[in-house]
């Protein structure tokens, strides 16, 4: 008996074949929609940890930052 994940495969082949996507069925109303996660997530208040050891970032690290505005009170 063969198994068709045992047949010789084409690596070269990796990278020409096209990626083929399944349709998703999950539906969203906009980019925020939350409702098909549970509620047990959603009720949650968000809690920001402070870092254990503070520390400035470096300037490679405030390039990942670059356009968030958000500030934390504790900041």
């Amino acid at each position: 008996m063969s198994l068709p994940v045992l047949v010789p495969l084409d690596h070269r082949l990796i990278d020409v074949q096209p990626v083929r996507h399944e349709p998703s069925s999950i539906e969203t109303r906009s980019a925020e929609d939350v409702s098909n996660f549970d509620e047990e997530f959603t009720s949650e208040k968000p809690a920001l940890t402070p870092p254990k050891d503070p520390r400035v970032l470096t300037e490679v690290e405030q390039t990942y930052f670059k356009d968030f505005t958000y500030m934390a009170d504790w900041c």
